[in-house]
């Protein structure tokens, strides 16, 4: 009830909420829980972090995650807004806690890549050997530690569901420190942006081979783009999206994309999964036209389906693959909910005897 009363009232409410909470927390004799971190892998660092010398004095936020876990990759856009509302000199530093799911994660390389590919800038952890993980208990990504300026531990919240609640509690907690004098304005050896990649294509995620018109089509995932390709020549003839990360449609010159994946097509239309945009696009080929087919641009947690076009809400969409006698179906691998959805392409008959009008989409498979 009481956390209910905070995120339904008035902001000066909710900072005196706050207030006397953390006034409780640092009445206590709890002793910094960041002392020893005995971290020394660090990515997007020039030195490591430790906190006598860099995070006294600092709110830090640790996001422990996994760059294949797409519950993780939902968050950073929420992790983006909190830095660029509060810099590190104000007093914020998000560290990210990279601890592997998989062998192949445990590699630092394969941590730049991935920082790399989804724009993360802030310093991240190699937690290589689930030190730091078992240290706080974790037990599932992503989860998030806020830690105070006075290395005591505030906060902890597991999973993506609330994450949009983070901004605002980091608000009143940066306000609250600043108060009372124990926010350290200093910098960090942090690097912004230091990685890049100047090939034509940056971390393609897909490839789509047509039968019917020779050619190749590659989702250059990380350009916001389509890359079209002649099937003998392997020379480019077209190239889909202006590369800037939107939701835009329009002319394939001018239409934006935000990390396409999965591909595939039927004559002249172009079926793409605009993974980050959370919808379904259709491109003309022979009109050269982008649309939006279906997801209203907001990540949904509808799990069921049944609405028609842009009124379903979808998450994630990865892969797509066209099936059925008549190619009526389009099947979507639905990563942000682990599912397998379709979309009816037309007036379609579908299993134990119902039909369904065209532009309806909803679950096939996964609970």
């Amino acid at each position: 009830q009481e956390l209910q009363d905070y995120i339904s009232n008035t902001s000066e409410y909710q900072f005196e909420f706050v207030s006397k909470y953390l006034d409780s927390i640092e009445s206590s004799e709890e002793s910094s829980c960041l002392e020893d971190l005995g971290v020394t892998q660090w990515i997007n660092c020039t030195t490591p972090l430790n906190y006598g010398q860099h995070l006294r004095g600092k709110l830090v936020l640790f996001d422990f995650f996994t760059y294949c876990c797409i519950n993780c990759l939902h968050v950073l856009p929420t992790l983006k807004q909190i830095e660029n509302a509060h810099s590190i000199e104000e007093g914020l530093v998000i560290v990210g806690v990279h601890s592997a799911k998989f062998i192949n994660e445990k590699d630092s390389c394969n941590i730049e890549r991935a920082a790399e590919r989804y724009s993360i800038t802030h310093p991240i952890i190699n937690d290589h050997d689930l030190a730091l993980w078992n240290k706080f208990s974790i037990s599932c990504w992503p989860t998030f530690l806020l830690v105070s300026p006075t290395g005591r531990m505030l906060y902890v919240m597991i999973g993506e569901t609330l994450v949009s609640k983070i901004p605002l509690l980091v608000d009143h907690v940066i306000r609250y420190y600043k108060e009372k004098g124990l926010i350290l304005p200093h910098k960090l050896p942090v690097l912004k942006g230091s990685v890049t990649t100047q090939n034509f294509l940056k971390y393609p995620g897909k490839i789509h081979v047509s039968t019917e018109s020779d050619q190749i089509f590659v989702s250059d995932t990380s350009h916001n783009r389509i890359v079209i390709l002649q099937s003998e020549t392997h020379c480019v003839s077209c190239i889909i999206g202006s590369g800037k990360a939107g939701l835009r449609d329009g002319s394939i010159g001018q239409a934006e994309f935000n990390s396409p994946q999965g591909l595939t097509s039927k004559g002249h239309l172009l079926y793409v999964a605009d993974t980050e945009n959370h919808v379904i696009r259709l491109v003309d080929l022979e009109k050269g036209l982008v649309s939006t087919l279906c997801g209203t641009g907001e990540m949904g947690t509808d799990r069921e389906g049944g609405c028609l076009y842009t009124k379903q809400e979808i998450s994630s969409p990865w892969d797509l693959v066209i099936g059925g006698d008549e190619s009526q179906y389009l099947f979507v691998a639905m990563a942000g909910t682990h599912q397998v959805w379709v979309f009816f392409l037309s007036d379609s008959s579908w299993l134990k005897g119902t039909s369904y009008k065209a532009g309806t989409m909803l679950r096939f498979a996964g609970t």
